[in-house]
């Protein structure tokens, strides 16, 4: 009994150490939008390495490491800019590798960059940002006992990067100034600002919304916060119930965009933060002139923008156009416009003018077979909604419907504490680029086919001299069908949303810490947790483009599970089948009608009409007579 205690304890210390061990370690933690505020609302200090997955930049890693022995202590946390575009973005952090220090929330103005360095300039750089009391702290583990004041010292190094310079915003903001009240006739009088400027305007009602009036405070704070140059404004749906049906606004309160007649919805976080951005950036968003030299920093600072290319015989009809992108970007991704012969070839632009999503360093081009189509405001708005999502992207509640909006969605579940993690990211990017690629080529191979059987039937044409044929043929435009964005390529964080998400697939089964792969077809309510081969998914590329081809080629083909009643979104699932057949029943019942009654008046026209004589004469005069009926 006593023997089995003993034992009991040493197990339990020996468990205890070796916890206590792995939480005072200094083990790298990987940082991106999802956990960032685990270091960035803390009042420790950190040192945080920008850099980038591979072995790219393995001299600074393998540097700091020994270095950091010196301070076993040390709270150090890595951030891959290949992977976390937009969070790099986010700190100020263009150009890496560097490491950056972090002290309660702000970050140091000195960084270490990949220059030539040595241990001793490296361990210059840590105790430069560290008190005595830290020093000791981070070599030992012990603290001070009593609370030292280091007024003498100077760290010059310890400033913070943001400075206190003159506010100039006041000069651009009306502090004063309220949104203005729209009715319909200001859309309609070409002096109104509404039609010159941008603008942003909220929808209410009164009557069929019962917190709108929580609203007008805030909106007007929204509009003294923003630049005068965006008009701020508000619309009574309850006085301009045709205006609001125009736009087609059902809920409130709605928010729109506008330029000149043009309207974006705005479909961002109701909130006061999100709100003002997006008003800021509506106030200040424009093109911008892009030279080749500057290619590499845009497509290492943004995960996806625009770029319209063109020649100096550029049309008004074009302009216009560029400015209609400008309100269908805003919030989403920047747009630059450039001239330049090197890029165009860069991109595999052949016709100019021409628009071009660059994802990932991707490039998507816009089809259109005509001038008309390429200055579509309704097909421009349809390809940005599909060409503004990255090709990998973070999926969350607060983004489920915008992400998930393709025929498949393939989603990983990754652990952030997992030590595949990095890996598992850089796969998944891997195999979303190779996807696109091997769709875009299959685009190219479908509409040469289709031009070389445009080709051959306009010659047989030709030989037969079927002017009609000819001209038919001649004119008929070559489809281009868009095979790219069949299905997108989503990635979650296990630790924060794994519940949501399967209980929203509705699926049972124990997940592990490695990698877990789904394939939802949301349309048909439908997921696969199996390959082609019966076997698991998993991040390998051979057996998921073979698996994604045949479920594309034959969904049948392959197991899958129902959702149930929730989609992915948690949303319940729209059952076509029961809208449809009450609708197919009454059209059934309605042409059932229709047919009968024009059979019966086809029977009455070719019945033949009966004469009766007048007055009883069977010999009188046919004249004389009249129709019995």
């Amino acid at each position: 009994m006593i023997f089995s205690s003993l034992s009991f304890l040493f197990s339990f210390l020996v468990f205890a150490f070796t916890l206590a061990e792995s939480l005072v370690s200094n083990e790298d933690v990987y940082l991106g939008k999802h956990n960032a505020s685990s270091i960035l609302e803390t009042q420790k200090i950190w040192f945080v390495t920008f850099t980038e997955t591979g072995e790219v930049f393995k001299d600074l890693s393998e540097l700091w490491e020994a270095t950091s022995t010196a301070y076993p202590n040390l709270h150090h946390a890595k951030v891959l800019c290949d992977l976390e575009y937009d969070f790099c973005k986010s700190q100020g952090v263009h150009e890496y590798p560097q490491i950056a220090v972090l002290r309660s929330g702000a970050w140091m103005r000195n960084v270490l960059d990949d220059s030539h360095h040595s241990v001793d300039s490296v361990l210059e750089f840590i105790e430069a940002h560290l008190t005595h009391c830290e020093s000791e702290f981070f070599k030992s583990g012990s603290k001070c006992l009593t609370e030292e004041r280091y007024e003498d010292e100077q760290l010059d190094s310890q400033e913070a990067v943001f400075e206190l310079e003159e506010d100039e915003s006041w000069k651009r903001v009306d502090s004063l100034r309220k949104p203005v009240n729209l009715e319909f006739r200001d859309f309609l009088d070409d002096s109104a600002n509404i039609l010159s400027e941008r603008a942003f305007v909220m929808f209410y009602s009164t009557t069929k919304c019962t917190d709108c009036f929580q609203w007008e405070p805030i909106w007007l704070s929204i509009t003294r916060d923003v630049a005068n140059d965006l008009t701020m404004g508000y619309v009574n749906c309850d006085k301009d119930e045709a205006l609001c049906a125009y736009y087609d606004v059902h809920e409130y309160p709605t928010f729109l965009a506008f330029q000149k007649l043009d309207a974006v919805k705005y479909d961002g976080p109701l909130n006061y933060r999100e709100l003002s951005r997006f008003a800021n950036q509506l106030a200040t968003y424009q093109t911008l002139h892009i030279q080749p030299e500057e290619i590499d920093f845009v497509e290492d600072t943004h995960t996806t923008f625009f770029i319209f290319f063109h020649d100096y015989a550029l049309a008004s009809e074009d302009m216009q156009a560029l400015r209609r992108m400008e309100l269908y970007l805003v919030g989403s991704a920047p747009l630059y416009q450039s001239d330049s012969a090197a890029l165009a070839r860069k991109y595999g632009v052949h016709a100019l003018p021409a628009f071009v999503s660059v994802r990932n360093g991707e490039p998507f081009i816009y089809q259109a077979n005509t001038p008309r189509q390429f200055r579509s405001h309704e097909r421009i708005r349809n390809w940005i909604h599909q060409a503004s999502l990255p090709l990998v992207s973070e999926l969350s509640p607060t983004n489920c419907h915008k992400m998930v909006n393709r025929q498949l969605s393939v989603i990983a579940l990754l652990n952030p504490e997992s030590e595949t993690y990095v890996g598992d990211r850089a796969r998944l990017l891997n195999f979303g680029k190779h996807w696109f690629q091997f769709q875009k080529k299959r685009e190219r191979n479908f509409i040469s086919h289709q031009r070389v059987k445009k080709y051959t039937a306009l010659t047989k044409a030709k030989r037969s001299k079927n002017e009609k044929k000819i001209q038919r043929i001649k004119y008929s435009t070559v489809e281009h069908p868009v095979f790219t964005e069949s299905v997108s390529f989503l990635w979650t964080d296990s630790s924060v949303w794994q519940t949501w998400l399967l209980t929203n697939l509705g699926y049972l089964e124990n997940v592990t810490n490695e990698a877990t792969l789904f394939i939802v077809d949301n349309e048909r309510g439908i997921f696969y947790t199996q390959g082609q081969d019966s076997r698991p998914l998993r991040l390998d590329e051979p057996s998921l483009f073979s698996t994604l081809r045949t479920i594309l080629d034959n969904s049948k083909s392959i197991p899958h599970q129902e959702m149930g009643k929730a989609t992915m979104c948690g949303g319940d699932i729209y059952q076509r089948g029961a809208h449809f057949k009450p609708f197919i029943y009454c059209l059934f019942l309605f042409l059932s009608c229709i047919m009968i009654i024009v059979i019966i008046q086809k029977r009455r026209r070719s019945r033949p009409s009966r004469m009766q004589p007048i007055l009883g004469f069977m010999d009188f005069h046919p004249l004389v007579t009249i129709k019995a009926d």
